[in-house]
């Protein structure tokens, strides 16, 4: 189903920031819960280890695949996509819900244009705790697309780098920031 993975890679081909101790489901992990892993690590046996890991966060395997193939898809127009409102031709131009809405729709998950007003509405989303790629966020009058490991290209002037991917007045383009300046903002799934 996958011809980039085949089943004998290792947590995603990731094992920075997946683990995978039974080869049938991936956890995403971050820094302060790979710490965390470590220090029960040294404490525990192995028994304890694997239902340690069972609690952590389980992804489905398709949803990071399915994470994967958005935001690899999403990072081909940073820096090379202006930013116009209303646009959503990733040919041409995009706004922010433009943008999302391009991108998943190019890859045949969604298909009536949505705008970050009518976003929930589709019904074809899921709200997350915990991010993984190509996940959407959605804040005031603001989406883009969670990146955990961003392309960085050298800021520009004035401009931050971030894990957040959107089209953004600020810039005229599709470009990395942080997504504090849209807060309060949640975090959704394609179901």
């Amino acid at each position: 189903m996958y011809p980039s993975l085949s089943p004998y890679q290792y947590a995603a081909n990731n094992p920075v920031i997946f683990v995978d101790a039974h080869g049938d489901s991936i956890v995403h992990i971050n820094i302060e819960q790979q710490k965390e892993m470590m220090e029960q690590m040294s404490k525990q046996d192995r028994r304890q280890y694997e239902e340690y890991v069972k609690s952590k966060i389980v992804y489905e395997f398709a949803d990071v695949l399915r994470g994967w193939q958005i935001i690899t898809e999403a990072r081909k127009y940073v820096d090379e996509l202006k930013y116009e409102i209303g646009g959503q031709n990733l040919e041409v131009s995009v706004d922010c819900s433009g943008f999302v809405w391009a991108v998943i729709e190019k890859l045949g998950y969604v298909g009536e244009r949505f705008t970050t007003g009518t976003f929930l509405q589709t019904g074809n989303f899921e709200e997350v705790k915990n991010a993984i790629w190509g996940d959407i966020f959605l804040g005031r009058k603001h989406m883009g697309f969670y990146d955990p490991v961003p392309i960085m290209k050298p800021p520009e002037k004035g401009t931050t780098n971030g894990n957040y991917l959107s089209a953004r007045t600020i810039y005229g383009k599709v470009h990395y920031g942080k997504v504090n300046w849209y807060s309060p903002s949640k975090l959704y799934r394609i179901r």
